[in-house]
């Protein structure tokens, strides 16, 4: 078996042809038939060029098949009458024609035949592994690193602040897959530090050619030194790891379950099920690591005669007008500063689908302050057994009669997050001073002359539930 090896200095990766764009004699059809034909090949001739994304999970350039044989071929030289090719160069990738381009025009009415551009050049990418497994399967791995803006949409935010070398690719792998019968181009994401020290990525290949063939990149830590591969059918492959990463594939269909074998240097393995391998975004991991800090709660002012029991009773408050498992509605009214619409919002929530998760939510109050001695300010959390959604913003005024409450837009603000849920009349979602000018309520960062409004995205590609990995 030949194992990975960082190669530098390894041949040109030969790309498999595209079939003919027309076919001779074709002249007769419809001309909108053309049309769509050649608008078809445009789209599918800008996918190839492979540009970076954030969700890279099972991407896939799949059913690029070739109609050449399985034998080895040279990498092509430009043509003789090419003026502009240029040996051992590379130019720069251009835009695939489009409907209405002058190419295209004369492609469509042109005499003699027909023709469709199809060809584009790719911007040259450094080879950091390739393999040949035991039953003959080649995989090359070329890596393409995203921009600081890409593999961290909060540059230049947050006073410096940077998420975790898992939460964003910072550029991906492009994978070559041959076989005696078939090649396929697939992807995976490179991070600069995978999560808890694995990130697994699947590919496939050969389905256009009826001879299937499952795989995965593993990224891990560097005291990994063997990994195997083994699918729930039983078929399975070996390797070590060149530089934390590893080509594994087999001859077989995809399967939604199998399971990664990690040796350590010191003898150890370990089993990760595919829970700790695909936690949701809104986790408490993607939270705290790949999320900005919260906005500050407003600045404390004059405060209760007694803060501690001050806040003691608006926690209170707060647990009881929240206590959809245990607190009759009735009793819950009574500590919000205005019920106009909450009751039967509740009862609309009662009764509908969300209702368990409603009963079982927790809402954690992570900080709190008081701007006056009859108004408080608190930061929280609403977990549910759905999603989780963290870092909302809450007020308690204090009645007449020593009660504190909570506003009536705190309790609705979080109605509405129950789809078709929510108060009459509507709130809007209560933010502290301090969030006025935060990228994330609304105001996006300008990047390159466009504008992207930062969400968090998975930290790892997504798996197949059943997916465990042994290490």
């Amino acid at each position: 078996m030949s194992e990975s090896v960082n190669e530098s200095n390894a041949g040109p990766e030969v790309e498999p042809s595209s079939p003919p764009s027309a076919l001779a004699g074709e002249r007769q059809r419809p001309q909108r038939r053309l049309m769509a034909f050649v608008l078809c090949a445009a789209v599918a001739a800008g996918g190839a060029g492979f540009i970076g994304g954030y969700k890279a999970s099972r991407s896939s350039l799949s059913n690029a098949a070739s109609t050449r044989s399985g034998a080895e071929q040279a990498p092509l030289a430009p043509s003789a009458n090419d003026s502009t090719a240029t040996p051992g160069t590379a130019t720069a990738p251009g835009a695939p024609p489009m409907a209405g381009d002058s190419k295209m025009s004369s492609a469509v009415a042109g005499s003699g035949g027909q023709y469709s551009p199809g060809a584009y050049a790719e911007e040259p990418q450094q080879l950091v592994a390739q393999r040949t497994t035991a039953s003959g399967i080649t995989i090359r791995a070329h890596r393409q690193d995203f921009g600081d803006q890409m593999s961290d949409p909060y540059a230049g935010q947050y006073n410096g602040w940077k998420p975790a070398g898992w939460c964003f690719p910072t550029g991906q792998l492009r994978l070559s897959i041959v076989t005696a019968s078939a090649v396929n181009l697939s992807g995976a994401p490179w991070y600069s530090e995978p999560k808890d020290g694995v990130a697994i990525s699947t590919f496939a290949a050969g389905y256009v050619e009826s001879s299937p063939v499952f795989g995965a990149v593993a990224q891990v830590g560097n005291d990994i030194t063997s990994i195997t591969f083994t699918t729930a059918s039983g078929l399975t492959d070996t390797t070590a790891p060149t530089d934390g990463l590893a080509l594994l594939a087999v001859n077989g269909p995809i399967e939604d379950a199998f399971t990664m074998t990690l040796g350590h240097g010191d003898g150890t393995v370990t089993t990760i099920d595919a829970a700790d391998l695909t936690a949701q975004y809104s986790g408490t991991d993607y939270h705290t690591g790949c999320e900005p800090p919260p906005p500050a709660l407003p600045a404390a002012g004059a405060q209760p005669a007694d803060p501690a029991a001050a806040e003691a009773a608006v926690r209170e408050s707060w647990r009881i007008s929240r206590d959809f498992a245990g607190t009759d509605g009735s009793v819950r009214i009574t500590y919000v500063d205005d019920p106009t619409g909450i009751q039967d919002a509740w009862k609309a929530l009662s009764d509908g689908q969300y209702v368990d998760a409603a009963t079982s939510a927790t809402q954690p109050i992570a900080e709190l302050v008081f701007t006056s001695p009859t108004e408080a300010w608190f930061r929280y959390d609403v977990l549910t057994s759905i999603s989780n959604f963290y870092n909302r913003y809450g007020m308690a005024r204090l009645g007449a009669d020593g009660v504190w409450r909570i506003t009536r837009q705190t309790v609705c603000q979080d109605l509405s997050l129950a789809p078709g849920i929510g108060c009459t009349p509507t709130v809007e979602t209560l933010l502290p001073p301090s969030a006025a000018n935060d990228p994330r309520y609304g105001q996006p960062i300008p990047i390159d002359g466009g504008v992207v409004t930062p969400m968090p995205v998975e930290g790892r590609p997504a798996v197949d539930p059943s997916f465990t990995v042994t290490s």
